[in-house]
């Protein structure tokens, strides 16, 4: 039997599932573009465990969160260059 997926990104086996499934919502580019700074980091979710973390500074960090050995993990992946999120 597979695995459900969660929006937190998370895949829960067998009948441990206590929590309401909910399709994940991909980012949009003008979410990306305009999310503003706040006094706190805070996360806006892309799906599958990616998300951009928004600092203080004004900052976009994407990171991804993972499970490797049933431990978490997480990816903090690189911005060098700037990349559409349009898929061409």
């Amino acid at each position: 039997m597979p695995g459900r997926r969660f929006a937190f990104g998370g895949v829960l086996e067998g009948n441990a599932c206590a929590q309401q499934e909910i399709p994940p919502m991909p980012l949009k580019e003008l979410e990306v573009r305009y999310a503003s700074r706040r006094s706190k980091d805070y996360k806006l979710g892309d799906g599958g465990g990616l998300y951009l973390l928004v600092r203080p500074t004004g900052s976009r960090l994407w990171r991804m969160k993972y499970r490797f050995n049933g431990k978490e993990k997480l990816l903090s992946l690189p911005t060098g260059s700037p990349a559409s999120l349009r898929s061409e």
